[in-house]
């Protein structure tokens, strides 16, 4: 319903000049009235883009942001997209809502001729109206569960808006916008298509020990011995460790990341809004990434005690030949994370501190003790991941990144 009214929308907006009926205003603008319908762009920063020749906005002060998301030109859809998922780190929901209320209570400019003033009500007013709700639509579409779920003040002054103003101004628009809230608040939203599982893991026979022939004889192996482990293929254990992690990692959503940094912030509005009670400080709402995070902790701490716990240097050496066939095998399976956990968990310092064992690895395993190496340069830290994102932006989807180093250029770019 949203999509057929926004396509008949701007496709009025953007019917031939020269095609108008009797009746209507004259597409033919004059000087003064090209003038009055222009948007200053004071208080906002803007950069040409290069490659496109358009115009993008970086920042500015609020209000002006707001007039460019609801702009009776076409829209920048991504700008839009940016400004609702962050709106957090420089206003409330609450405000923004009431900025875009003002936006859509817009008047013409005292003292135009009549002529003019059709012009501006429907060349500007009319559709910086629409454009407010259909910014409104987006806005509870994309992130009810973030920002309307919990805060009934928040959707009862969207009613009131909505069935007082547009109501009165747009039947069509005003009862698919309650509609989409009803929803949302029922739990009846249409379901978002699910992802598919990336072609890196379709279903193959996995490779278990030949004795083992079902998951509960598994279960009871493993648990037999704590190194019984090394009689999985580090391949199919690599399989194993992405399957788990993808499952993690395309449960976050993108406001967990910017919640990492903007959180607090976000916690002290909801406290302030009345939406909870206590905050104490560092208190995040980022439970997907936390879930992740502490995987990554586990998995990292396991492949070091699995090497110190053994007195013998040799089968020291063995899970050390293990684990780098491990690491090898996930960036096989464009696992960056479960890649950096292994060897995070090899150059934690009571295993680098093995100074005998390491040397014995190399002079046994001297080419896979190379692609190890080699791995551990990718995924270092220096220069900002750089090595990192190199391969990574060499790589054909689908890939798991390393969640760990996202967020860092995420707090780098964000906090510069």
């Amino acid at each position: 319903m949203f999509q057929m009214l926004e396509n008949q929308f701007w496709e009025k907006q953007e019917q031939d000049k020269e095609n108008v009926s009797d009746g209507d205003v004259a597409l033919n603008l004059t000087k003064e009235e090209e003038e009055i319908l222009k948007d200053s762009q004071e208080g906002l920063v803007v950069e040409m883009n290069a490659g496109t020749g358009k115009e993008i906005t970086k920042g500015g002060k609020l209000a002006k942001l707001v007039e460019c998301l609801t702009g009776h030109k076409l829209p920048d859809l991504e700008f839009n997209s940016t400004f609702l998922m962050t709106h957090h780190s420089f206003t409330t929901s609450r405000e923004l809502l009431e900025l875009i209320i003002r936006r859509y209570d817009i008047t013409p400019p005292y003292g135009l001729s009549q002529k003019s003033f059709d012009v501006f009500l429907n060349k500007k007013i009319l559709p910086i109206r629409i454009r407010c709700c259909i910014a409104l639509k987006d806005w509870i579409s994309e992130y009810f569960d973030e920002d309307w779920a919990d805060d009934e003040l928040l959707v009862l002054r969207f009613r009131e808006f909505v069935e007082k103003r547009v109501a009165s101004d747009f039947q069509k628009w005003s009862q698919p916008l309650l509609n989409l809230l009803n929803e949302k608040l029922q739990g009846n939203a249409s379901p978002k298509k699910p992802q598919a599982v990336p072609a890196v893991l379709s279903p193959e026979l996995p490779l278990t020990p030949k004795h083992i022939t079902n998951p509960t004889q598994l279960t009871s192996f493993l648990k037999s011995n704590p190194s019984s482990f090394l009689e999985i293929e580090p391949l199919e254990m690599a399989r194993q460790v992405t399957l788990v992690e993808f499952e993690y990692y395309r449960a976050v959503r993108p406001n967990e990341c910017l919640d990492q940094i903007w959180g607090e912030r976000r916690m002290t509005e909801k406290l302030e809004a009345g939406l909870i009670k206590v905050f104490r400080k560092g208190d995040v709402s980022s439970p997907h990434i936390s879930k992740m995070i502490n995987h990554t902790n586990n998995l990292t701490t396991w492949v070091a005690s699995c090497v110190v716990n053994n007195e013998n240097i040799k089968d020291r050496v063995n899970m050390m030949r293990y684990f780098a066939q491990f690491a090898v095998a996930c960036i096989d399976c464009n696992n960056f994370n479960g890649a950096t956990a292994v060897v995070a968990g090899l150059t934690m310092s009571p295993v680098t501190r093995l100074h005998k064992t390491w040397e014995l690895f190399r002079e046994k395993h001297a080419k896979l003790a190379e692609q190890y190496d080699q791995i551990r340069e990718v995924v270092s830290p220096k220069g900002q991941y750089s090595n990192y994102r190199k391969a990574l932006k060499a790589l054909q989807p689908p890939v798991l990144p390393f969640l760990g180093g996202s967020y860092h250029l995420l707090h780098c770019n964000l906090q510069n």
